[in-house]
């Protein structure tokens, strides 16, 4: 009984030993070349008095020989919509619906797309923009958290924590070296009296029904896009 049971925690312990940060930049090589990505956040954030909940869908399929990038993230407090974003292949549209306002700024491709998405996803979606962003990119990853210590003790997963912030980084198992997959990001952040936590699972495909595409709301009006985020002519 005691050989089968050290038979079966092998593979546990092994998976704890041989993930470290450098698979972080394989498995973003891996996303990067998925024909299609979803990232859905979930968490709230917690005041002595008060617990919000939040979620940001996030989806991204990359450009075609005829057609360019495309996103669309969808960001909900208390399960009501509060921001949108849509990037149809060759407009970003950005929709308020606390203010019932909407702008379109044009692009050309991805690299015009991302620092338009970026300046425009502020607060919660900032976490998924942020992974999308580093899974695009070609320098190295940096984790997020300032002044981090590192610990590679729990089973299939990279954990980076200081005095108020816990960053944990979860691979799927089976455990290939050579081509780690992450699926899901967790956090935890302090700040006074609020204290943020979340998850993001990360899904290398697209929902079969989903359609990049905006409809102008009843009621919404158009307005003028930032200076900083409009395409150049």
């Amino acid at each position: 009984m005691r050989a089968l049971l050290l038979l079966t925690l092998a593979p546990v312990f092994a998976s704890a030993q041989i993930v470290g940060p450098e698979h972080m930049d394989l498995a973003l090589g891996v996303l990067r070349g998925v024909p299609g990505l979803t990232l859905v956040l979930r968490g709230s954030d917690q005041l002595p008095n008060c617990d919000q909940a939040f979620r940001v869908n996030f989806y991204y399929e990359p450009a075609r020989t005829s057609q360019g990038p495309k996103a669309a993230i969808w960001s909900y407090r208390d399960g009501v919509l509060d921001r949108q974003l849509v990037a149809d292949g060759a407009d970003l549209y950005r929709y308020d619906p606390v203010m019932k306002q909407y702008s379109i700024s044009s692009y050309r491709d991805l690299s015009s797309l991302k620092p338009m998405i970026q300046a425009m996803a502020r607060g919660n979606m900032a976490r998924p923009v942020q992974l999308w962003l580093d899974i695009l990119a070609s320098e190295p990853w940096r984790q997020w958290i300032r002044r981090a210590d590192l610990d590679t003790s729990t089973p299939l997963q990279l954990r980076y924590e200081n005095e108020n912030d816990l960053l944990s980084l979860v691979f799927a198992d089976p455990f290939v070296p050579d081509s780690p997959r992450l699926i899901e990001m967790r956090g935890n952040e302090t700040r006074g009296t609020l204290t943020t936590s979340w998850a993001m699972s990360i899904t290398p495909s697209l929902p079969s029904n989903l359609q990049f595409a905006f409809t102008v709301p009843s009621g919404a009006k158009p307005v003028s896009a930032p200076a900083s985020v409009r395409t150049p002519d």
